[in-house]
Parts: C-alpha cells; sequence; structure tokens
C-alpha cells in the first residue's frame, strides 16, 4: 500500500506556483507560473512523471525527482508508487509533478511482477500484489480529496488522523494508523473465497510494452479489447474498434496482453500501425496499432511483430488508419474494422485501390505493392511527392496510402475473435484454416482457445456478426458508464473474472 506525497512549488521575482497534491492512480502534471505545465508529467501505474525538457528530473519507481538545476528554480517531483518529475529551472521555474498511490487489490491498480528488476520494471496488470497480499473494501482520496475508484469520482475527502473531522489533504508529515479489527474473523475467514466473490478486474493501458496476467482461479472471464486510433496529425485519425469475449481458463494459464498505441505524427502506433509519409505539400499520419490477446509473448518486451507471437493470437481488436492533409486535398483516416476494414481515402472520396484486411489477407495498394498490409500490421505509406497515411493495425492490417499525384489516407485492418461467427482463424503454420467462412470451426484458433458470447463493434460503431449490421450499435467506454461510437486515443483492455 501507498500513499502518494506532493510535490515541491517554486516561487521566483515573477512567477511562482504551489505544489501539486499527491495522486491517485495518477498524479497530477506540474505548472510553470500557476499554469499546468505538460512537459512535467504525472506519476502513473505504470511510469515514474517525466520532465520532458531535462530527463534528469524524471521520477521512477518509489521516488520523485529532483528538480532540475538551473538559473530558476524547480521544485522537486512528490514521492509515490512511482513517483513524480521534478520541475525545470531554466528561463521559467516550475513545480514539480505528483506520484500516484496504490493498494494491493483496489480496482485500477496495477501491480509490478516478482521478476522485475530495479531497470526493467514489468507489471502484470492486475490489481493484486505478487505476494498474495491484499486489501478489501479499499478507499483511495487523492491530496484534492477525490475519490478514487478505477477512474477519478467526486469529492469526498479523507478522514484526520483521530478520525473525528475531514480534510481535503493531509499536511505536514506523512502518518500511518493500523487498526485490529476483530481476531476471530482473521481466524475464520477463507481469504481465498472471499477474494474472488468480489469481482476482479485488471485493466491495461498502453505501455509500448506488452503485459501479462497469469490466472490464479480457474473460472470463467470476460475479455474486452479497445483498438488504437490512428494519428490526428493535420487530419483526423480513424478510430479502434471494440472486441468482447467470454472464455473458462485454469489456474496457471498466462496471457500475453499487447495494447495498441496511437499513431504520433507520421510514425505508426505500437503494435502494427503503419508510418504515414510526408513531403513539403502536407501531411500524413501513422496508422494505430492493434489491441491483442496472445498465448506465446515476443523474446523481449517491446517487439510485437514476431511471427510465433503473433499467430498465438486469439483475440485482436483493429486500430484506426492514418489520414493525409495536402493544399488541395485531404482525407481522414479509416476507422478500425470488423470481419473486415474500410478501404482509403483520397479528398474526401473512396479510393479503391487501397484495399482493407480482411480475415484471409492484409490491405492491398494496388499502384505500390510495397505499402501492403499484412497478418499482424499495417502498411507504411507509399513515399512520392505527395502524403499518404499509414495502415491501421489487425487481425490483418490495412495497406498503406498512395503518394503519387493525390495523397491518401491507408485503409484499416480487421479484427478477430476465436469463436466468433465470420471469424476465420490460422492453423498452426500459419495459414488461413479455411478459404471461405462456413461453420463456426472455420473461427477457432489451432490451440482450441475458444470465446462465447462474442460482441464485435467497428470503429463506426456497426455491430458485425457474419455481417456488418444496418443500424450504429456503439461501443461501451472502460467503466460502463456510457457509449462511444469509435475508440480514440491509445488502446485499452480490460480482464474481468466471472465466477466458476
Amino acid at each position: 500500500m501507498v500513499a502518494a506525497g506532493g510535490s515541491g512549488g517554486a516561487n521566483g521575482s515573477n512567477h511562482s506556483g504551489s505544489g501539486r497534491a499527491g495522486g491517485g492512480l495518477y498524479g497530477t502534471i506540474g505548472m510553470t507560473n500557476s499554469i499546468n505545465d505538460s512537459n512535467i508529467t504525472y506519476g502513473s501505474q505504470i511510469l515514474g512523471g517525466k520532465n520532458g525538457d531535462f530527463p534528469s528530473a524524471n521520477g521512477g519507481f518509489g521516488y520523485g525527482g529532483d528538480a532540475h538545476v538551473g538559473s530558476y528554480n524547480g521544485g522537486g517531483g512528490g514521492g509515490g508508487y512511482y513517483g513524480g518529475a521534478g520541475g525545470r529551472g531554466d528561463s521559467w521555474s516550475s513545480v514539480g509533478s505528483s506520484g500516484s498511490s496504490y493498494i494491493s487489490g483496489h480496482i485500477g491498480c496495477n501491480s509490478i511482477l516478482e521478476q522485475s528488476m530495479s531497470n526493467n520494471i514489468m507489471h502484470s496488470g492486475s490489481g493484486y500484489h505478487y505476494g498474495g497480499k491484499y486489501f478489501i473494501n479499499t478507499v483511495m482520496i487523492d491530496g484534492y480529496g477525490y475519490k478514487w475508484n478505477s477512474f477519478k469520482e467526486g469529492q469526498v475527502n479523507m478522514p484526520t488522523h483521530d478520525g473525528k473531522s475531514t480534510m481535503t489533504g493531509n499536511s505536514g508529515n506523512g502518518y500511518a494508523k493500523i487498526t485490529l479489527k476483530s481476531i476471530n474473523v482473521v481466524e475464520q475467514e477463507d481469504i481465498n473465497q472471499y477474494k474472488f466473490e468480489r469481482p476482479f478486474v485488471a485493466y491495461y493501458e498502453y505501455s509500448g510494452s506488452y503485459q501479462q496476467l497469469k490466472i490464479e482461479k480457474t473460472g470463467n472471464y470476460k475479455i474486452e479489447l479497445w483498438g488504437a486510433q490512428g494519428a490526428s496529425y493535420g487530419t483526423t485519425g480513424g478510430f479502434g474498434s471494440y472486441t468482447k469475449g467470454q472464455i473458462h481458463l485454469s489456474s496457471g494459464d498466462t496471457l500475453y496482453v499487447y495494447v495498441g498505441g496511437q499513431g504520433s505524427g507520421k510514425t505508426g502506433g505500437w503494435n502494427g500501425g503503419g508510418n504515414g509519409s510526408y513531403s513539403s505539400n502536407g501531411y500524413a499520419a501513422g496508422g494505430g496499432g492493434s489491441t491483442d490477446i496472445r498465448l506465446v509473448p515476443t523474446s523481449a518486451s517491446e517487439p510485437w511483430n514476431e511471427f510465433e507471437s503473433l499467430k498465438s493470437r486469439i483475440m485482436v481488436a483493429a486500430g484506426g488508419s492514418g489520414g493525409a492533409n495536402g493544399s488541395s486535398y485531404y482525407a481522414n483516416g479509416r476507422s478500425g474494422g470488423g470481419l473486415y476494414g474500410t478501404i482509403g481515402m483520397t479528398n474526401m472520396a473512396d479510393d479503391s485501390n487501397i484495399i482493407y484486411g480482411t480475415q484471409f489477407s492484409g490491405g492491398k495498394n494496388t499502384k505500390f505493392p510495397s505499402a501492403n498490409g499484412s497478418f499482424g500490421y499495417g502498411g507504411d505509406a507509399h513515399v512520392g511527392s505527395y502524403n499518404g497515411g499509414g495502415g491501421g493495425g489487425g487481425y490483418y492490417g490495412g495497406a498503406g496510402g498512395r503518394s503519387d499525384s493525390w495523397g491518401s489516407s491507408g485503409s484499416s485492418g480487421s479484427s478477430y475473435i476465436s469463436g466468433h461467427a465470420g471469424c476465420v482463424a490460422i492453423t498452426s503454420a500459419g495459414l488461413p484454416k479455411a478459404e471461405t467462412y462456413t461453420t463456426l470451426a472455420d473461427s477457432i484458433h489451432y490451440t482450441n482457445m475458444k470465446f462465447t458470447n462474442t460482441t464485435m463493434v467497428d470503429g463506426y460503431g456497426y455491430q458485425w456478426t457474419t455481417v456488418k449490421g444496418n443500424a450504429v450499435f456503439y461501443m461501451p467506454s472502460y467503466d460502463e458508464k456510457s457509449t462511444m461510437t469509435g475508440h480514440s486515443g491509445n488502446g485499452y483492455a480490460k480482464i474481468t473474472y466471472l465466477g466458476q
């Protein structure tokens, strides 16, 4: 259990700012002259705070960063599960950012793996610590008085040390209090049984590396994936798809979660987003990465494209493609697909030369085959006088756009769920299991790991069974409190224990 500390403030002749209060699941960015400074990022559940101007001031696992030493003054980062970053001290002084809190057993927390080293910290995606100890009836309140479950909620304030009143945040030194509730309950409680009476939910954000979940309890699990958006770089990147299903898992099974990254500028997102091309005539954006569940990891945490790992995917939510924008043409990215994706676009008109990914093959750029997509990744755009968007990642990725006489967006890739009607699985050799979908058996992965009660929604909000639905269906938000047409930003994954 960790309760984050607040960051240090800064005060100069013409600039000042108070420190940022300790965080919940993540902290608060730094401040320069009473204005939020997005270059001083906060600590989260997987990373320390970053000082984008002076990396020596970054926070880390368990500590806040020291402020940059310069002509002005910077505040220190707040301590935490992952500490905040120290402030800058170059031309303006700035406040440090704050770190995150952590409770083993609290929804939204992300525990480290036992094999983590100081120079290679890995996360399980689970809220439960590897030591097996965890808390129930948890409460997490940040230094501004806001309560955190899986997300930041309303202001509730925290109790004072004596429990007789409340306060917004703790001032002065830290404090700890341990109370014995009942000896009889401790002796009689069946911890393992209780643990799984309460819903177990693991959340996975984008990290640029794979994350793993080792199953502790045999039973049924719901898995939900959201693909990443293509880059919004002069245009709007295509939105990510959504996949869901229930699967029976046994104690000791391990799942490897690859959460796609949003494209950034012309660079494709991690886990299969194709790169865009750029010329002096305008902008072109990278495609978004897909989000998937695998049974075999890559040889290291950062690479995503090793074939033995890619073919072990049992669920994939496609990412959106990147768009293109020039002096006389404009095309947004295409949203991630269902059983197949969407063709590219040139000057806001469909471009049948930029074909989408399907259940059997990657997207094709019929004018420039070097931009074709393939199994697991979107194609890089053709490099020419104009601009082409990158293909979206997916089960089979979309094609990169053209940049000959007109720039064009990339096409999007397909999604896949083992056990979903209309999908076509691959064999252990990596070849399509059938030439066309005929029976449900065609969809089932070669390991026989399969889902039931499946749902597939593309990035335009249409549901897919064996065909695309006629009406917008929408996909759920992570907290299931609202819906959205398609997923924006980085990808996301959520795994929920349903019981035996």
